[in-house]
């Protein structure tokens, strides 16, 4: 094909091919910037899986009682702190469930920390430590620990408090 003039000034038309194929083709500064965020996802993707799964313990006996995962918030917040009618000053962390817990006692909404959820008492499973509430709600429920007596496995379920 013989250069002219208008052949140099406008840009070859780009093929009609609407494939897959077609649609890919990028710039290798783009494809530079793909692969960095594979490359990036793969890492993230090795690291959480060589992380072990966060394990709080009962702070007086190291049964696994619930997984660092299981946080969630309720009135906004996972931590609260509350005064009992006793005058006890509890620090709690709100979590989805418990499984290394026992709930005992009739659940009741007499002095609830949550308006519209009964409570009951959380033993730990393995020593019967008191280590919060369970708080049960119309459509859900959660538990209510106290923080200073769990332990993280990673850390060898050393206790947080003497």
């Amino acid at each position: 094909m013989p250069m002219t003039l208008e052949s140099t000034l406008i840009p070859p038309q780009r093929s009609r091919d609407n494939s897959p194929a077609a649609r890919l083709r990028l710039d290798p500064l783009d494809w530079k910037k793909i692969e960095r965020q594979l490359q990036l996802a793969a890492e993230e993707k090795a690291a959480s899986e060589q992380r072990p799964e966060q394990v709080l313990c009962c702070a007086r006996c190291s049964k696994p009682i619930t997984r660092e995962d299981q946080r969630i918030a309720v009135q906004d917040r996972h931590e609260h702190v509350f005064l009992n009618p006793t005058g006890l000053i509890f620090r709690i962390g709100c979590f989805a469930t418990a499984p290394g817990c026992v709930s005992i006692g009739p659940a009741t909404l007499e002095h609830t920390w949550f308006p519209g959820y009964r409570w009951q008492i959380a033993l730990c499973a393995g020593c019967g430590e008191h280590l919060g509430w369970r708080y049960r709600g119309d459509a859900d429920s959660f538990y209510g620990l106290i923080l200073k007596r769990l332990a993280s496995a990673a850390d060898g379920a050393r206790p947080f408090y003497p």
